[in-house]
């Protein structure tokens, strides 16, 4: 799995539905705003238990 750089919230929302997508999971809920240390949490409606976190500044 390749990682990118996720630099805006519609780039987290893009990336959350085709994790959705391929993993089964529902819609995006919502997209948080970069925590202190640049992580983003993204939530999925049919998932609130694993939100999947994709850090702000990764490298790809």
């Amino acid at each position: 799995m390749s990682t990118s750089r996720m630099n805006s919230d519609e780039s987290l929302r893009t990336a959350a539905r085709m994790m959705a997508a391929f993993g089964g999971w529902g819609a995006v809920e919502r997209v948080a705003r970069p925590d202190e240390n640049g992580v983003y949490v993204v939530r999925l409606r049919d998932a609130p238990d694993h939100p999947v976190r994709e850090r702000g500044d990764a490298a790809g």
